[in-house]
């Protein structure tokens, strides 16, 4: 199978500087929180000729996910070193010093040592790896903090890092392990990071390994719904009040109850009565969202238009009313009844189409964006910035996304912090390849300065089994570089490659740099992009001409045959390493498909047809877009 050929020259190579490919420390400020690693080799070792003194201590009633942590760590250390620890809880704990330990969390032995745990500093989700008289301490402020700090430990000692569900990284044959002076401290950039792929949170343990969690997990469900959710607030207590409590078109909450204060005042003790109810239910969470319903549309009655005119734009009115909420509730939360559930709780509504502009203005003598008319939002009261209207095949500091970058900054003016929702998919053509490669990393650092606290990158939130169009090293991208915005993302890039791919690692990477020089003519000189990138109509032959679609397929062809000797003589790989490429070449298969079968031999679409089937059967992919499965797909191509 012949070679990658170079197609019209990279197509005009010398339009594209890929700039974004080696962004990171060396080019950029750094932003963010702390990333330490001061840890110095020892004299003494953890492993030696092939044997161990360490056991685990965990808590004596520690939770589930330090189960979870103790299992990673017996899992990758026996794969490692072939050795299988004991794990004790402190409870069980002999007194000699001269024992050695792996301790998970606050036990009694970090107690003992005098190691303070620096809540402040660590978060919900940060994680520090200790060496003290020869015990490695791995904890947090949390037990999601003392899980990361095992995978912190594991990838300074053993090489671990994590790709995919059946792919990771991690030294074998281990047979003499030094002991460091760990000195790690690993706190998030952003503190919830949520996974954006249906194969990541379909997976527990992806879920953990990757260091994300699913959106639903942070808030409190209102009626089960974390979003979009504000008439589930008045579900069972709107009777007599629909002319008030409801939008013009009843499609939304009318947010000032057409300007009748009882009502007005009714409508807040309702919320807050829903609200109440599902704190009570929910003691753990300290988020809860007042979000509107997912439509374009906003109440247009009087009292909202005399709130538009006076504040500038139609979310005055939401902030308003939530900040009466709030205020409504932290009264409750210093009451008897109450003060059982009283939290550092943080109410969030949605800026999100009709919404999605702030009632700020940019102060030319100041320099600065102000609240109009002074309002803003309370303490304890923030705003979720959803701008499905960006261009995400740009970063927000190009022109493309002016206006983005001018809506965030107004909001960052008039809230504490920020809770970001972006896009990084076609949502109608989940199959055909979205290049957001030159944008996710400065959207994610500008997310990190705008001091986001919560990041949503939606992308194929219900395509599991895997993805394709690069897909799988977009979630892998996401998941490290919202943990640290600065990390070089070319040899994040490189690093997946070379584990993903295995033997066929060059011929894949060539591949992969040949569609972004491609997608970057498809921007220049096709002008592909735009607003509301999210569902452009990308399927179309101008976009995907016939010849480099077949220069990729055989490249792919090429690949299968760099791993083919790996059959025989490591059939495990070879499947891992065949699946990973077949999954890459089913949207090259779909564009050939949809596009060329017109002009195409009638044996070759049929083969590639067959392709399609087993290889997205085999590795479980599920849709075609966002709400379609597969089978409607299959269907009108005769399978």
């Amino acid at each position: 199978m012949k070679k990658i050929c170079i197609i019209l020259a990279m197509l005009l190579l010398m339009l594209v500087p890929l700039s974004a490919c080696g962004r990171g420390e060396s080019e950029s400020e750094p932003v963010g929180n702390v990333h330490s690693n001061e840890s110095t080799l020892t004299d003494d070792y953890i492993v030696k000729d092939g044997a161990t003194d360490y056991k685990i201590v965990i808590p004596e009633n520690a939770g589930s996910v330090i189960d979870v942590a103790v299992g990673e760590l017996q899992k990758f250390f026996l794969e490692a070193t072939s050795i299988e620890l004991e794990c004790i809880t402190d409870k069980d704990l002999p007194m000699s010093a001269a024992s050695r330990y792996f301790s998970l969390g606050e036990t009694s032995l970090l107690e003992r040592a005098g190691i303070e745990i620096d809540e402040a500093l660590l978060g919900s989700n940060g994680a520090q790896v200790t060496t003290k008289n020869k015990i490695v301490y791995m904890y947090g402020a949390t037990d999601y903090g003392t899980l990361y700090a095992v995978y912190e430990f594991l990838h300074d000692a053993l090489n671990y890092e994590f790709y995919f569900t059946d792919c990771y990284r991690l030294d074998k044959n281990v047979r003499n392990l030094p002991l460091k002076n760990f000195a790690i401290t690993e706190v998030p950039d952003i503190e919830y990071r949520v996974a954006n792929y249906g194969y990541i949170s379909e997976d527990t343990m992806n879920l953990y390994r990757m260091r994300v969690r699913p959106y639903s997990e942070y808030f409190v469900p209102i009626k089960g719904v974390p979003f979009h959710n504000s008439f589930e607030y008045i579900e069972d207590i709107d009777d007599g009040h629909e002319a008030y409590w409801y939008s013009d078109d009843k499609t939304q909450l009318c947010y000032t109850a057409h300007g009748n204060e009882a009502e007005y005042n009714a409508l807040v003790a309702a919320v807050c009565q829903t609200m109440e109810k599902e704190l009570m239910d929910s003691p753990d969470r300290n988020v809860v969202t007042i979000s509107i319903e997912d439509t374009s549309t906003i109440c247009t009655c009087d009292a909202c238009k005399a709130n538009v005119e006076k504040y500038g734009a139609d979310s005055a009115s939401i902030i308003l009313f939530c900040n009466d909420v709030n205020k409504e509730l932290r009264a409750w939360f210093n009451t008897e009844e109450g003060k059982e559930y009283a939290r550092d709780l943080e109410i969030i509504f949605h800026a999100y189409q009709r919404t999605v502009e702030a009632p700020a203005r940019y102060n030319e003598s100041t320099g600065k964006y102000e609240g109009v008319n002074g309002i803003k939002c309370d303490e304890g009261v923030s705003v979720f910035f959803a701008p499905i209207g960006a261009d995400y095949t740009h970063s927000f500091a190009e022109k493309e996304n002016n206006d983005t970058r001018n809506t965030m900054e107004a909001w960052r003016a008039i809230t504490n912090e920020l809770y970001l929702w972006t896009y990084s998919t076609d949502f109608r053509y989940y199959l055909a390849p979205y290049d957001t490669f030159n944008s996710m990393q400065e959207i994610y650092r500008y997310a990190v300065e705008c001091k986001t606290r919560w990041l949503f990158d939606q992308a194929q939130h219900t395509q599991y089994g895997s993805a394709t169009g690069w897909s799988v090293l977009k979630g892998y991208l996401n998941s490290k570089l919202a943990w640290n915005v600065n990390l070089d993302f070319t040899s994040l890039i490189k690093d997946f490659f070379t584990n993903y791919f295995g033997p066929a690692s060059d011929t894949m990477y060539g591949i992969f740099n040949s569609f972004r020089t491609h997608s970057e003519y498809q921007k220049t000189e096709l002008d592909l992009g735009g607003v509301m990138s999210c569902y452009l109509e990308i399927v179309k032959e101008e976009f995907w001409p016939k010849v480099i679609l077949m220069d990729w397929y055989e490249g792919m062809e090429q690949a299968l045959e760099d791993i083919a000797y790996l059959e025989t003589s490591d059939p495990e790989a070879y499947a891992s390493y065949r699946d990973h490429i077949t999954t890459e070449r089913l949207s090259v298969i779909y564009l050939l498909v949809e596009l060329y079968s017109y002009n195409t031999s009638l044996d070759f679409v049929n083969t590639i047809k067959t392709q399609f089937y087993n290889d997205a059967t085999r590795v479980g992919l599920t849709n075609q877009d966002e709400a379609s499965r597969l089978a409607g797909m299959y269907a009108s191509w005769g399978i």
